[in-house]
């Protein structure tokens, strides 16, 4: 019997381990990601598409390494009606 509580104990440990490490992932704060640059939209004139303009922060080459980057993207219109 002495065996059988060693096991259910080492059990029930596993167990708290792994829910507490799901509960860890669920609730971990997340990486402040740096802003590499804007991403400019005037949608000021309504008979052309949006323009799109891209203003980096850094190099070319340092975006083009990079699997993921972090934009801000800021909404404007820049010609007055």
């Amino acid at each position: 019997m002495n065996k059988k509580k060693v096991l259910i104990t080492a059990a029930y440990s596993i167990a708290l381990i792994g829910v507490g490490y799901a509960a860890g992932q669920l609730f971990k704060k997340p990486k402040k990601e740096e802003i590499l640059g804007d991403l400019r939209i005037d949608n000021s004139d309504p008979d052309n598409p949006n323009a799109l303009f891209l203003e980096l922060k850094v190099p070319v080459e340092y975006i083009s390494s990079k699997k993921i980057v972090h934009l801000r993207v800021l909404n404007k219109n820049y010609l007055r009606k």
